[in-house]
């Protein structure tokens, strides 16, 4: 969203008819910044998208706390921005997607989908996409025995994979 080429390659994308999908963690918004600049006004103006892909990072995500450079407590404090989530979703046709590695993480994202639904936003189930975590198929597919079941009982998608598990765990596919 802050790159200077971005509505130009949008707009260049929409003139040969493509659908344009951007994916953002929904930390940043150049709508709610305090200080815009002139590149990210214009982005919020002019921007032709499709579909906004939020997919918020959740507590699990979070380095190790002995990472260098204290990126697990700058993690923790960055990553949940409902305030920016909630404006993207009421400017934006959307979707939520979460990469869940346990029924913690998957309970986690019925409070986050919660807190957005109390605050105003209106977010159906078929918008909050579920993606298991892992980078081999033997642990995508143990995920999904228990997922897919809890995705059907909340009302949730799930959302294979699938490149991992044709592929593995490869950059380029």
């Amino acid at each position: 969203m802050i790159h200077r080429s971005l509505v130009e390659l949008c707009r260049r994308l929409r003139d040969h008819g493509k659908h344009i999908t951007i994916e953002t963690a929904g930390t940043i918004d150049p709508q709610t910044k305090k200080q815009q600049t002139k590149v990210q006004q214009a982005i919020d103006q002019q921007l032709a998208c499709d579909l906004i892909s939020i997919s918020p990072k959740l507590a699990s995500s979070a380095p190790a706390a002995d990472t260098a450079g204290n990126w697990h407590s700058v993690h923790h404090a960055r990553r949940e921005r409902l305030e920016i989530v909630r404006s993207l979703v009421e400017r934006y046709e959307f979707q939520l997607k979460f990469v869940v590695d346990s029924v913690r993480d998957a309970e986690e994202v019925v409070c986050y989908v919660d807190r957005l639904r109390s605050s105003g936003s209106q977010v159906d189930g078929e918008r909050v996409l579920l993606m298991p975590q892992g980078v081999d198929q033997a642990t995508l597919l143990r995920h999904e025995q228990w997922l897919v079941p809890w995705c059907l009982s909340h009302d949730f998608r799930y959302c294979p994979r699938s490149h991992i598990l044709w592929y593995g765990n490869r950059r380029g596919t």
